[in-house]
């Protein structure tokens, strides 16, 4: 396939999946707009430096606009999609499309509910549809090689994020989705290193791909003229695997939803300690060594040995199992008590993190963690493939209805309300008739 010809066949994707899907997806799509929305407006209440940074970023202080759920300020549709963003992503807890390696809640659905309040939520679903076949493909085409190096949920993800801002402004257009994707390719960004140094600049990376996507779509439906080959240099430049797969099924259907609020890769690895658990009887002084064989991604991303805050937590394997271990649960109140338990920190000494070259070679189709307490001349062991909440364990709607409504508590008496109506909502209710 010439390289020019890779938007061409993207585009024709996101066109089908919005006008050719049945019941299971859009069944699929108000899940993910639940799960998106209950993340975002509970993320104020449960982490008060992402209430200040969303503030920020939101452009809050206008009377009129949109109100930016959890924070209950308003703002410019832009402003308040950019601080949904950024809330969605705050406290670990949105979605992920394995295949694509890209957020993608937490980077299309602010756009819609930002830009689409006159649509009709059968219209919304469609968009919601599309935008996660968008996610699939393009976050396949720069793949695993990329998102070594770049935070995808910040780089393809502004790819996403205009195709989502031109569905839910002027429907499948051909011409103008080609001409945004070209030009957000030229402007996408997102650096691992800079990302994953400081736990709170990670939630700018759906806030960045938001603002861009905004920027390219603005400037395509503008003047949608198109730029050969962009998409493909930036893979090459950015050094992305650059290869066109096919899926057999919408990328909505295979999406997965985060039921611990903690970096993704930690689930499986704190799954298995949690059936441990349930298996056998640990006791904690006799421990000698915890062995976590995990793929490479775990380790780089959610190594971190000695967490000093909340947010270092939600991306240390280390800090998690022990708090797994000691607690029995990891939730907020659990990684928040934990972080200065004097034995969490024993503890954690003994955790010991493997890469298992084999399952690197696994992921993303699965995320196998290993786990091994070796406990004076007996050891126990517990492997988990795939994360729950992951499509493959099965249908995850009623537990993601179920995470929404546990965090109802942390959302204000508005939002709460507004949960309930997307729960419910017809398909020729107006988005603005749930939203005010």
């Amino acid at each position: 396939m010439l390289r020019e010809e890779v938007v061409a066949v993207i585009v024709d994707k996101i066109i089908e999946a919005y006008n050719e899907h049945g019941r299971q997806e859009l069944e699929a799509a108000r899940t993910a707009l639940i799960d998106t929305y209950a993340v975002m407006a509970s993320a104020p209440r449960v982490y008060t430096k992402a209430s200040q940074y969303a503030m920020s970023l939101g452009e809050t202080g206008t009377r009129e606009g949109i109100r930016v759920p959890g924070l209950g300020h308003m703002s410019t549709p832009r402003g308040a999609a950019a601080a949904m963003a950024f809330l969605s992503h705050s406290i670990e807890y949105d979605d992920w499309l394995a295949e694509a390696l890209i957020h993608v809640g937490s980077v299309s659905i602010p756009i819609i509910l930002a830009y689409g309040r006159e649509r009709q939520m059968s219209e919304i679903l469609k968009t919601i549809i599309a935008s996660y076949e968008a996610a699939l493909y393009l976050g396949s085409y720069y793949g695993r090689s990329h998102y070594t190096y770049w935070h995808s949920t910040s780089s393809t993800g502004a790819l996403v994020a205009a195709t989502a801002y031109i569905l839910v402004r002027h429907g499948p257009q051909r011409r103008i989705l080609e001409s945004a994707i070209d030009v957000a390719s030229a402007y996408m960004g997102g650096l691992w290193t800079v990302n994953n140094s400081q736990a709170l600049y990670k939630p700018l990376s759906p806030a960045n791909a938001v603002l861009t996507g905004l920027l390219a779509g603005t400037a395509a439906e503008t003047e949608p003229a198109r730029i050969p080959g962009a998409l493909h240099e930036s893979c090459r430049l950015l050094r992305g695997e650059c290869t066109l797969k096919m899926f057999d099924k919408r990328g909505i259907l295979l999406n997965g939803y985060k039921l611990y609020p903690t970096c993704r890769h930690s689930h499986t690895t704190i799954e298995a300690v949690k059936r441990l658990l349930e298996k056998t009887k640990v006791y904690l002084d006799g421990i000698k060594e915890i062995q976590v064989r995990v793929f490479k991604e775990a380790i780089n991303v959610a190594g971190k040995q000695y967490p000093v805050s909340v947010e270092e937590a939600r991306f240390s394997i280390p800090h998690l199992v022990t708090t797994m271990l000691l607690y029995r649960s990891v939730d907020f109140e659990t990684i928040s008590k934990s972080l200065n338990d004097p034995r969490i920190k024993s503890l954690r000494r003994k955790v010991v993190l493997v890469e298992d070259e084999d399952y690197t070679s696994r992921y993303p189709e699965e995320q196998p963690s290993t786990v091994t307490i070796k406990t004076g001349n007996k050891q126990y062991s517990e492997t988990v493939l795939h994360p729950k909440g992951d499509p493959r364990r099965g249908d995850n709607k009623e537990e993601v209805l179920s995470k929404a409504r546990s965090l109802k508590k942390y959302m204000p008496p508005i939002d709460q309300a507004i949960l309930d109506k997307l729960i419910d909502a017809e398909p020729d209710t107006v988005l603005a008739e749930i939203l005010e």
